[in-house]
C-alpha cells in the first residue's frame, strides 16, 4: 500500500458529506418558498376560521366579507364593490337545556336537519325526562321511557331519530364524539316540515354534566329537563364582493374573465361552522388577486367573492341574474318601488294625522298627485279596511275554534268575540269614518295603530328592496361594457389529489342530450396547454386533471362522492362559458361540521393547488382565444310569484302573505325564497324546459315565530297543480299561490309494510263531510327519500287518509276508528301534530274497520276461510303490539304493528273485492232479469197489445227485483240499497233513450240522403232480420209448452246443483323451488328483483322480525348516478394511487351469518365500533405497498378521508363465493342499459308519484379484486344503497315454516339455504274450485236433453222452415231462430234456478235439511254458474241450428252460388217468393233502388236507361206455342219486367251489362211469384264480369230482404211509386216499353 493511502476513504467521506450538505441546503432553499406559501395559506385559513360561523346572515359572515373587501382594497387592483342581495335563512338566537334537579343550564346548538322547519320551541319549552338512547336502534330503546322524553342519541345513528320521533319522543340531542363527517349530518336531513327539534352537543359537555351517562339505569339521566329554542326565518341581506381588474391589452381588455369563489360556510349545526377547509376556495381567490397584482392580466378580470353558497348558490345566482337582467326591467322595478314608497309614506302620514272625528280631512292636490291620483282619505280608508279585514279574520278564527271545542266551550267569550267581529264588520262597511260612536272611535283608533305598524313594516321592506335593485343595477352598469369571455368558479378543498374543470354538476338535473363539448373545445385546449406550463414551472405535475371533456371510460361524475352544486353550472346555464375548478378525489367530509378546523386542513396541498390555480387563471387572462363562436344555450330562468292569503269567510285571496317561505324543488336541488310585504317573490336561477324536464315544485309555509309551527300552507285545490308544479316552458314564468291558515299533522313510516315501496298515492278526507277537505295541503310524497309526510288542514278538521303505492289498491287507512265507530271520526289536526306510532294506528284503524265488515259478510252467508285466518292472525299481532308497547319492548311492538298492518292491507283488499264482487253480481242478475221478464211474458201471456205487453213485462221485472232484494245479501251490504236499483234503472233508461235517439237519427239521415238509403237499409235489414228471428224463436216457446216446461226444469235443476254444490275459494299458495343444489350458508336472503333499492328502514323492520331469534345483516353498494357505468373509488397511500370500481357495505355481524371472515388473508373483520375502516383485496393492498398478511397499522386515503386498513381479503375467494341467490356479493352494473333520456311523460309520472325507474337489461358484477369493503353505516352515510338483507336464525328447525312466514310477511324475493339445497320461495293468491266433479254428470245429461229437444224440434218443423225460407229468411237467420229459442230456455232456466237456490238458502239455511250446502253469493261463482248453464245450452244447440240451416237450403254448399254463364248471358232465379200483390211493391222498390244509382261515380254499380214493361204469363198448357197467347188463354195477370244498363265497379274495368228482371209465377209454390234474372254482357273481361256479378246479385237479394222488413205503409208507397211511373211513361196493357223519366220526389223514405 502506498503511503497515505489510508486517508483516501476519509477524503471520499468528506466529499460525500460536503455534497450532502450542499444538496440539503439547496433543498432547504428551494423548499422555502413552498413552506412560506403554505404558512401564508395556513394563516389565511386561520383568519377565516377565526370569524366563527360564516353561514349566510351571521356576524361571522359579515366579518368575512369585510376582511375580503379590506384585503382587495389594500392590493389596489381595481374598484372594489359590494353587490347586496336577500336570501332566506333561519336565524337562531338561543337554545338551552335546563336540568332543575342539578341547577344546571347548558347551551345547545340546533341541528339544521330540516329543509323548511326552524328548530323553535314554543315557550315555556319542552319538559320531560332526559334519556340516553345509544345509537337509537329499537333494541337499544327497549325498556326505556320514550314517549315525552328528551333523548340523547349518538350522532352515528343513521336515521334512527325517526324511530324515536315515531315512538313519541319530544326532542332529541345528538352526542358528537368528534369523529363526525358531513355525511353523518346529511343522512339525517329531512324534507317534510316536521316539528321535531333536534340539537347537537359535544360528548365533553355531557361528560362534564352527567359523567358516565352511558351506564345510567334505563338510560335516564334526569327525571325532568326543560328545552328551549328560538329560531325564525328571516330575509337576510348578504353581499357579493367584486373587484374589477382592468385588462392591459387593447385587443382583449373588453373581454371579461369572471373568477368566483364563495366565502360563506355551511352550518349543519347552528353557530358551529368554522369552515376552515371550506375556506380554501376563498383564500385561493385572494391568492389569485395577489398573483394578478404581480402579473397584470391582458383581459379584464372580475374577482367575485360570493355568499349564499350553502343556500343553493344564492349569491352567484343573484349575481348572474344581475348580469343577465334587462336594464329596462331593473329600471321598471326601481320606479315601481319608488312609487310604492311614495304611496306608503302618504298612507302613513294620513294614518298619523287621522283623528276620526267629524272634521273634514285636509288634503292637497300635490299629495293626491304624488299618490297616483288617490286622496289621503282614500289611502286612509284602504289601509284601515285592510287592517279591519285582518283583525276580523283573527277574531273569526278564534271564534270558530271556540265553537268547535265541545269540551271547553266558553259562552261568555264567544259572545264577546261575536260582538267584536260585528263591530269590525260594521266599521269595514262604512263609507267614511265620520259620525262615529264613542266605542267605534275607540276601536278604530286601535285598528289605526296596527295599520301604522303595518305600513312602517311595508315601507322598511320596500326600502330594502329598492336598495337591492339599485345594487343590482350598479353591478350591471359596472360590467355592461364588457363581453364575458369565460367564468371560473372555485370549489376547492385540501384533501384531494388535484383539481379539474367541470361545466356540469348536481345543481341542475340537465337532460342527457345537453351537449356542451363543442362549445368548450377551445377553452379545454387553452386549459391543457396552460396547465402543462404552470405545472412545469411549479414542479406540481399531475395537479390539473383533464376532466372538461367527458369520457365513456371515466365520466365526470366519477370524480365526486359528495355530488356538489357547482358555480360553473349557473354561469354555463346563463349562456356563458362557465366552468368550475373542483378538487377531485375529495369527499369534503368536514365541510359544514363543527370539526372543520384549521388544524385539519392540508395546507401544503392547498397551497400547491392554489399556486397552480393562480397560474392557470393568469394564463386564461392572457390567452389569445378562450372560446369558440358557439356558446352554450341560455336557459337561466326565473319565476315571479304572488302569494295571497285567504281570509276566513272570504271567497278570494286578496291579502298579501308576507313572511311566507317558499321551498322550491327542481330535481334534487332546493331553493328558498321569501314573500315580501307586497305578497311577491322572485325565484332566480332555475333551468328552463329545454335544459331540464323537471318542473319547479313549490311548497310554501309561514311559521309562527314563537313556536316554529307552520300556520299557513298552500291551498292545494284553489292554487291548482299547475301553479305549484310549474313547468318552465319559458325563461320567465309567473305563478300565483293561495295560502290558507292550517295546522300540520306529521305521519311516520309511510312505507308499504311488505314491499317497502313508498306510499305516494294519497286521498285526503275531511272526517266531518266524508269528502275532500275544502282547504288542504300535503308535503311531497314523491321525493323517494323521505318516509314521512305532513298534512295541513284547517283547525278543527278531522283527518281521514288513505295511501297506496298504486292507484288500484289502498294500503294505508287512517280514520281513528273504534269498536263503537268502526268507520272512524278522523284525527283532529290540533290534537295530533305528530301522529306517533303511525303504523300501529293504521293497523288498529284498519282492523277496527274490517271487523264489522267481515262479520257482516259472514252474517249474510258469505264466508272466506282465508280472510278469517288472516283476521285472527292480524288481531293477534295487534294485541301483541299493544302488550309489547306496554312492556316497552319497542322492537317487538314495531314488528307486531307492521305485521298487523301488512295483514290488514291484504284483508282490506280481499274484503273490498268481495263486497264489490257481491254488488257487481247483483247488478248482473238485475240486468239478466230484463230478458228473463221479456221471455217469461212471451211464454205466459204473449199479449198482442203493446200496453198489456209493457205492463206484464214491468210487473214481472218488479216482482223479480223485490224477490232478489229480500234474498240477496248485496242490498244489506250496500250503504243505500235503493241506489243500486235506481242506478240500474237509470242506466237502463239511458240505454233505451240512447237507442231511440240513435235509430231516430239513422232514420232522419236516411230520409235526407235517398241515394244512400238503400245501402244503409241493407245493414238495418240484417239487424231487423235477426231481431225478427229472435222474436219468432221466443214466440215458439209458447207453442210447445210442455216441452218448454220440461226442458226448463232440467236446466233449473242444473243451475241449482251448480250453485249449491260448487264453491270458489281464495287460497294462499306457497311455491318452493329448488334453486341450486349448492348451499353457501344456512339462512335466508331477501331482495328486490333487478337489484332495485330497498329503503334503509327495511333493515330495521326485518331485524325486528328476528329480534332475539336470529341475526340480520345488510348488503349495500355505492352506486353512481348512472347505473350503466362502474364507479371509481380513489385510494392513496404513501404516494401510491389505485382506483377501485366497486364499494360494498357489510356489517360486523356478517361473519356470523355467511362466514365472510374466511375470505381474509390477513387482519380481522369489522367490529361494531368500526366506521372509518376498510377491507382491501390482496392485489390492491400489494399495489398500495401493504403486506396482505400484516395490514395492521396501515391507513389509506379514500375520497380524502383516512381509513384504517383492518384486513385484506382474497379476491379470488370473494369472487368464487356466492350468495344464496347464486350470484357474487359484489356490486353490479347494467352495461347494456343505455343511459337513455327520460321522456317528459316519465318525469311527470315520477313527480306524480309513479316510480318508473327500472333497469330491465342484463347486468354484470364488478370484479372482486376491484372492490373494497367498508362498514355498512359508513357506506350508508356516504350515499350507499341497501340492496339485500341476509338472515341466519338461531335455530335451524322449521326452516320451511319460517320461510313461508317470511314470504307472506314481506313481498320480496326469498332465497332459503337449507340442508337439501338453496330454495326459492314465492307465494300468491289462487282460486280454488271445489265440487266441480260433482256437476260433470248433470252437465252431460243436460247437454243431451237439450240436444235431443232441439233436434226433434228441427225435424218437426221442416215445413215451417220452408215457409221461413220462402218469405226471405236466409239460412243464418233460420239457424239463429233456433239459437234464440235455446237462449230463451237458458235465460229462463238460470234465473229460476238462481232464485230457487237463493230462496231455498234463505228459508232452510238454519235447518238440518241444508247441512253441508253453501250457496255462492259472489258474482264470480254465481255469474260463472249461470254463464256455464248458458254455455251448455248454446253448445247443445250448435248442431241443431246447423241442421236447420241445411234444411233451409238443401245443398252441400249452404251459401248461394252463381250458375255458369252461357256465352255472354247469365240466367238464374232469385230465391225469393212473393204474392202477386206484393210484386208490384217489390218492383217499385227495385225501380227506386236502380234509379238511385243513376249516373253515380261511386258505389258498386251505376245505372242508366231504366225501362219498365208489363206482360201476362202464358198458361201452363200453352207453353210450347210460338204465337202470342190469346186474351182468353191468359192464366195470370200482367207481371212486371224491369230492364236497365249497368256499369259494375271498379269502373276502370269497363264492365257493362244489361240487367233484365222478370217476375214470373213459381212452378213449385202455387200462387207465388219469383224473379228471373238475365244478365247480358256488353263489354269487359268475361271472368271479371262473372266474379263481380256475385256481389251485385247479393246486393239485389239483400234489397229484397230489406223490403221484407218494411212496414205496410212503406210497401204501399212503393206500389204508388210504380203506378206513378207507369202513368208517366204511358205504358199500355200490352207492355209497351219506354225510357223511365226522372224520378219524382213523391216516393216516401
Amino acid at each position: 500500500m502506498r503511503p497515505g493511502s489510508s486517508h483516501t476513504p476519509d477524503r471520499f467521506q468528506a466529499a460525500h458529506a460536503r455534497w450532502a450538505i450542499l444538496i440539503l441546503l439547496v433543498g432547504i432553499l428551494a423548499g422555502a418558498p413552498h413552506r412560506a406559501a403554505a404558512a401564508d395559506f395556513q394563516q389565511q385559513i386561520a383568519s377565516f376560521a377565526a370569524f366563527g360561523d360564516r353561514s349566510t346572515g351571521t356576524p361571522g359572515n359579515a366579518r368575512a366579507a369585510g376582511f375580503i373587501k379590506e384585503t382587495l382594497a389594500q392590493l389596489g387592483l381595481g374598484a372594489v364593490a359590494s353587490h347586496q342581495f336577500a336570501v332566506p335563512v333561519i336565524r337562531h338566537t338561543a337554545s338551552s337545556l335546563t336540568v332543575p334537579e342539578r341547577g344546571l343550564t347548558m347551551p345547545l346548538n340546533p341541528l339544521a336537519g330540516n329543509a323548511i322547519t326552524p328548530q323553535a320551541i314554543a315557550p315555556p319549552g319542552i319538559t320531560g325526562p332526559l334519556v340516553y338512547a345509544g345509537d337509537g336502534t329499537l333494541a337499544r330503546l327497549n325498556g326505556k321511557v320514550i314517549e315525552g322524553a328528551v333523548l340523547l342519541m349518538e350522532l352515528d345513528s343513521a336515521k334512527n331519530w325517526l324511530r324515536a320521533a315515531n315512538l313519541g319522543a319530544s326532542a332529541l340531542i345528538y352526542v358528537d364524539r368528534g369523529q363526525s363527517t358531513r355525511m353523518d349530518f346529511e343522512e339525517k336531513f329531512e324534507l317534510s316540515p316536521v316539528q321535531f327539534p333536534r340539537f347537537w352537543m359535544p360528548v365533553e359537555a355531557l361528560r362534564e354534566a352527567f359523567g358516565d351517562f352511558e351506564s345510567a339505569p334505563e338510560g335516564e339521566l334526569a327525571g325532568a329537563v326543560r328545552l328551549t329554542s328560538q329560531a325564525v326565518w328571516e330575509n337576510a341581506i348578504s353581499e357579493n364582493i367584486t373587484c374589477l381588474i382592468p385588462g392591459t391589452s387593447p385587443e382583449r381588455k373588453k373581454e371579461l374573465l369572471l373568477v368566483e369563489a364563495f366565502y360563506d360556510s355551511t352550518a349543519h349545526v347552528a353557530g358551529k361552522s368554522p369552515g376552515a377547509d371550506e375556506a380554501v376556495g376563498a383564500v385561493t381567490l385572494l391568492q389569485v388577486a395577489r398573483h394578478l397584482k404581480e402579473h397584470p392580466p391582458e383581459r379584464t378580470v372580475l374577482l367575485v367573492a360570493t355568499s349564499g353558497h350553502a343556500q343553493t348558490l344564492a349569491g352567484l345566482r343573484e349575481l348572474v341574474w344581475s348580469f343577465s337582467a334587462r336594464s329596462r326591467d331593473l329600471r321598471d322595478a326601481r320606479n315601481e318601488l319608488q312609487r310604492y314608497l311614495k304611496k306608503g309614506r302618504l298612507t302613513l302620514q294620513a294614518l298619523r294625522s287621522a283623528a276620526f272625528d267629524d272634521r273634514p280631512a285636509a288634503e292637497t292636490a300635490a299629495a293626491a298627485d304624488e299618490a297616483g291620483g288617490e286622496s289621503p282619505e282614500v289611502l286612509l280608508k284602504a289601509a284601515i279596511d285592510e287592517r279591519l279585514k285582518t283583525d276580523g279574520d283573527i277574531v273569526s278564527r278564534r271564534l270558530m275554534k271556540l265553537r268547535l271545542d265541545a269540551h271547553g266551550r266558553d259562552p261568555v267569550q264567544i259572545r264577546q268575540l261575536t260582538a267584536e267581529r260585528q263591530m269590525l264588520r260594521r266599521l269595514m262597511w262604512r263609507a267614511s269614518f265620520q259620525g262615529l260612536a264613542a266605542d267605534e272611535r275607540r276601536v278604530l283608533q286601535q285598528v289605526a295603530a296596527k295599520a301604522r305598524e303595518d305600513q312602517e313594516v311595508m315601507l322598511a321592506d320596500a326600502r330594502v328592496q329598492l336598495r337591492l335593485v339599485e345594487s343590482a343595477a350598479a353591478l350591471r352598469s359596472s360590467v355592461q361594457d364588457y363581453e364575458v369571455a369565460a367564468t371560473v368558479s372555485l370549489h376547492l378543498s385540501s384533501h384531494g389529489d388535484g383539481f379539474g374543470a367541470f361545466n356540469t354538476g348536481w345543481l341542475y338535473p340537465l337532460r342527457p342530450r345537453i351537449n356542451r363539448v363543442p362549445a368548450y373545445s377551445q377553452i379545454e385546449e387553452v386549459l391543457k396547454a396552460g396547465a402543462a406550463g404552470v405545472e412545469r414551472d411549479l414542479s406540481a405535475g399531475g395537479m390539473y386533471k383533464d376532466t372538461l371533456r367527458p369520457s365513456r371510460m371515466r365520466p365526470w361524475q366519477s370524480y365526486f362522492l359528495d355530488r356538489p352544486a357547482l358555480g360553473g353550472e349557473v354561469t354555463a346555464l346563463a349562456g356563458t362559458h362557465g366552468l368550475t375548478f373542483v378538487t377531485t378525489a375529495d369527499a369534503r367530509a368536514s365541510w359544514g361540521t363543527p370539526g372543520d378546523l384549521p388544524g385539519k386542513v392540508d395546507t401544503a396541498f392547498a397551497a400547491r393547488q392554489s399556486a397552480v390555480v393562480c397560474g392557470l387563471i393568469g394564463h386564461l387572462g392572457r390567452a389569445p382565444k378562450l372560446r369558440e363562436e358557439e356558446s352554450p344555450r341560455n336557459g337561466f330562468s326565473s319565476i315571479a310569484g304572488r302569494a295571497k292569503f285567504l281570509r276566513h269567510g272570504e271567497l278570494f285571496a286578496d291579502k298579501p302573505a308576507p313572511g311566507t317561505v317558499v321551498l322550491c324543488y327542481q330535481g334534487p336541488s332546493r331553493f328558498h325564497v321569501m314573500v315580501d310585504t307586497r305578497g311577491r317573490f322572485n325565484l332566480k336561477g332555475v333551468a328552463d324546459k329545454t335544459h331540464s324536464f323537471d318542473k319547479v315544485v313549490l311548497e310554501a309555509y309561514r311559521f309562527d315565530e314563537e313556536s316554529g309551527n307552520a300556520v299557513w300552507a298552500i291551498d292545494k285545490k284553489i292554487t291548482g297543480k299547475d301553479a305549484y308544479r310549474v313547468k318552465m316552458n319559458r325563461r320567465f314564468m309567473e305563478t300565483d299561490l293561495v295560502m290558507f291558515a292550517g295546522t300540520g299533522m306529521t305521519l311516520y313510516n309511510l312505507l308499504e309494510p311488505r314491499t317497502f315501496r313508498h306510499l305516494s298515492k294519497a286521498e285526503v278526507i275531511d272526517g266531518r263531510r266524508e269528502a275532500e277537505p275544502l282547504h288542504w295541503f300535503m308535503s311531497r310524497l314523491d321525493t323517494w327519500s323521505s318516509a314521512i309526510s305532513t298534512v295541513f288542514l284547517e283547525p278543527g278538521t278531522p283527518l281521514k287518509l288513505t295511501l297506496s303505492d298504486t292507484p288500484l289498491r289502498r294500503k294505508l287507512v287512517l280514520i281513528n276508528a273504534s269498536e263503537k265507530n268502526p268507520t272512524g271520526v278522523g284525527y283532529e289536526v290540533e290534537d295530533f301534530p305528530l301522529l306517533h306510532r303511525t303504523e300501529y294506528r293504521v293497523a288498529r284503524d284498519m282492523w277496527a274497520l274490517l271487523g264489522p265488515r267481515i262479520a257482516n259478510l259472514e252474517a249474510r252467508g258469505i264466508f272466506n276461510e282465508r280472510i278469517r285466518s288472516l283476521q285472527q292472525q292480524g288481531v293477534a299481532d295487534l294485541q301483541a303490539a299493544e302488550a309489547a308497547l306496554q312492556a316497552r319492548q319497542y322492537d317487538r311492538f314495531s314488528e307486531a304493528g307492521a305485521s298487523a298492518w301488512a295483514l290488514a292491507a291484504r284483508v282490506y283488499d280481499d274484503v273490498d273485492r268481495t263486497q264489490k264482487d257481491v254488488l257487481y253480481g247483483v247488478l248482473f242478475y238485475i240486468a239478466l232479469f230484463v230478458p228473463f221478464a221479456f221471455c217469461l211474458e212471451r211464454l205466459l201471456f204473449a199479449y198482442a197489445n203493446i200496453y198489456k205487453r209493457i205492463a206484464a213485462f214491468s210487473g214481472i221485472l218488479v216482482l223479480l227485483i223485490a224477490l232478489i232484494y229480500n234474498v240477496h245479501p248485496a242490498f244489506q251490504l250496500a250503504y243505500s240499497p235503493m241506489v243500486v236499483i235506481l242506478a240500474f234503472l237509470i242506466m237502463g233508461l239511458s240505454l233505451v233513450v240512447t237507442l231511440i235517439i240513435f235509430f231516430r237519427f239513422e232514420q232522419e239521415i236516411a230520409s235526407l240522403q235517398p241515394r244512400a238509403r238503400s245501402a244503409q237499409g241493407g245493414e238495418i235489414g240484417r239487424w231487423k232480420a235477426f231481431v225478427a228471428a229472435f222474436m219468432l224463436g221466443v214466440s215458439n216457446l209458447r207453442r210447445r209448452r210442455l216441452r218448454t216446461a220440461l226442458t226448463c226444469t232440467t236446466l233449473v235443476i242444473l243451475t241449482f246443483t251448480i250453485m249449491s254444490f260448487t264453491s270458489v275459494k281464495s287460497l294462499r299458495h306457497h311455491i318452493r323451488i329448488l334453486y341450486d343444489a349448492h348451499v353457501p350458508y344456512y339462512g335466508f336472503l331477501l331482495k328486490n328483483a333487478g337489484w332495485a333499492d330497498l329503503p334503509s328502514q327495511a333493515l330495521g323492520v326485518i331485524a325486528s322480525t328476528f329480534a332475539g331469534t336470529g341475526t340480520v345483516v345488510p348488503r349495500a353498494w355505492l352506486e353512481g348516478p348512472d347505473r350503466a357505468r362502474t364507479i371509481f373509488v380513489p385510494l392513496r397511500a404513501d404516494g401510491r394511487v389505485v382506483e377501485a370500481q366497486g364499494m360494498m357495505g357489510l356489517s360486523a355481524a356478517e361473519s356470523r351469518v355467511s362466514g365472510m371472515d374466511t375470505i381474509l388473508e390477513g387482519g380481522r373483520w369489522f367490529t361494531e365500533a368500526d366506521r372509518l375502516s376498510v377491507l382491501l383485496p390482496d392485489r390492491m393492498a400489494a399495489n398500495l405497498g401493504i403486506d396482505p398478511r400484516r395490514p395492521e397499522g396501515h391507513t389509506v386515503l379514500l375520497w380524502g378521508m383516512r381509513f384504517a386498513v383492518v384486513g385484506v381479503f382474497s379476491a379470488k375467494k370473494l369472487q368464487d363465493r356466492q350468495d344464496l341467490d347464486g350470484e357474487p356479493l359484489t356490486p353490479v352494473t347494467f352495461p347494456r342499459e343505455m343511459s337513455a333520456e327520460m321522456t317528459e311523460e316519465e318525469v311527470d309520472a315520477l313527480e306524480s308519484g309513479e316510480d318508473v325507474r327500472e333497469f330491465q337489461s342484463r347486468y354484470q358484477h364488478t370484479a372482486a379484486d376491484l372492490t373494497v369493503i367498508v362498514p355498512y353505516p359508513t357506506l350508508l352515510a356516504a350515499g350507499g344503497r341497501l340492496k339485500a338483507v341476509a338472515i341466519r336464525t338461531d335455530s335451524q328447525e322449521a326452516v320451511q315454516a319460517t320461510a313461508q312466514k317470511l314470504v307472506d310477511r314481506f313481498g320480496l324475493a326469498l332465497f332459503s339455504g337449507e340442508p337439501g339445497g338453496t330454495f326459492l320461495y314465492n307465494a300468491s293468491d289462487a282460486m280454488s274450485y271445489s265440487g266441480v266433479p260433482n256437476i260433470i254428470v248433470p252437465l252431460a245429461i243436460s247437454v243431451f236433453i237439450v240436444l235431443n229437444t232441439m233436434i226433434g224440434s228441427v225435424y218437426e218443423r221442416k215445413r215451417e222452415i220452408a215457409v221461413y225460407t220462402s218469405v226471405g229468411l236466409a239460412p243464418s237467420h233460420v239457424s239463429f231462430l233456433f239459437i234464440a229459442e235455446a237462449l230463451a230456455f237458458a235465460v229462463l232456466s238460470v234465473v229460476f234456478g238462481y232464485l230457487l237456490a237463493q230462496t231455498s238458502a234463505k228459508l232452510f239455511s238454519e235447518t238440518a235439511l241444508w247441512a253441508g250446502i253453501t250457496v255462492n253469493y259472489s258474482s264470480l261463482s254465481g255469474v260463472a254458474a249461470m254463464m256455464l248453464v248458458i254455455v251448455v245450452v248454446l253448445v247443445s244447440v250448435i248442431y241443431p241450428s246447423r241442421v236447420a240451416g241445411q234444411i233451409a237450403i238443401p245443398d252441400v254448399n249452404r251459401s248461394w252460388t252463381l250458375p255458369p254463364a252461357r256465352a255472354n248471358t247469365l240466367d238464374l232465379v232469385l230465391p225469393f217468393l212473393m204474392t202477386y200483390r206484393e210484386h208490384v211493391s217489390v218492383g217499385g222498390y227495385l225501380y227506386d233502388y236502380f234509379d238511385g244509382h243513376t249516373d253515380v261515380a261511386q258505389g258498386l254499380f251505376s245505372t242508366s236507361d231504366i225501362a219498365l214493361a208489363f206482360a201476362c204469363e202464358t198458361a201452363t198448357g200453352l207453353a210450347g206455342r210460338d204465337d202470342d197467347c190469346p186474351e182468353a188463354a191468359c192464366e195470370f195477370s200482367e207481371c212486371l219486367q224491369l230492364k236497365s244498363r249497368v256499369w259494375l265497379a271498379p269502373f276502370d274495368f269497363g264492365i257493362m251489362q244489361v240487367v233484365d228482371l222478370k217476375f214470373k209465377p213459381s212452378p213449385e209454390q202455387a200462387g207465388r211469384l219469383e224473379i228471373h234474372v238475365r244478365l247480358t254482357r256488353e263489354s269487359g273481361e268475361s271472368n271479371a264480369w262473372h266474379r263481380i256479378n256475385k256481389g251485385f246479385l247479393h246486393r239485389i237479394r239483400r234489397q229484397l230482404l230489406v223490403w221484407r222488413s218494411l212496414d205496410e205503409e212503406a210497401k204501399l208507397s212503393y206500389e204508388r211509386l210504380l203506378a206513378d211511373v207507369r202513368e208517366q211513361q204511358g205504358l199500355a196493357a200490352d207492355g209497351a216499353v219506354g225510357s223511365a223519366p226522372d224520378k219524382t220526389s213523391e216516393a216516401p223514405a
